[in-house]
C-alpha cells in the first residue's frame, strides 16, 4: 500500500522556517512526483532553502516516501502517489546498464 499523506500543518507552526521549508518541499512533489534525493536537495538551495542533512531527511519523510529497490529505488516519492500505477511515471524509472568487465 502506499503511504497517505501526513497533515505536518497542524504540527508544525506557521510563519517558522521549518514551515516554509516543508511547503518548500511539497511544491516541488507538486510540481513532479518523483525525484532523486540529491535532485531535490539541489533544487532546494537553488530556491534559496538552506536545510540541513537530518532537517532534509524529517521534511522527506513528512511528504514522501521511497521504494529501496526496483525502478523507483532510491527515489523519493509524493505521499499518496503510486508511480506503478501511472504510465506517465515511467519516465522517472531508473535504468541499470552495466558493461561486462572484458567489454570496458
Amino acid at each position: 500500500p502506499v503511504p497517505k499523506k501526513v497533515n505536518w500543518e497542524d504540527h508544525i507552526p506557521r510563519n517558522s522556517s521549518e514551515w516554509d521549508s516543508q511547503m518548500a518541499v511539497c511544491k516541488l512533489f507538486d510540481e513532479r512526483p518523483v525525484w532523486p534525493r540529491q535532485s531535490l536537495y539541489e533544487r532546494l538551495l537553488d530556491d534559496g532553502v538552506h536545510v540541513s542533512t537530518s532537517q532534509f531527511k524529517s521534511l522527506l519523510f513528512k511528504a514522501g516516501y521511497y521504494f529501496s529497490t526496483g525502478p523507483f529505488g532510491k527515489f523519493w516519492i509524493k505521499k499518496e502517489y503510486d508511480p506503478r500505477k501511472d504510465p506517465e511515471s515511467r519516465i522517472y524509472q531508473r535504468i541499470d546498464f552495466r558493461m561486462p568487465p572484458e567489454l570496458r
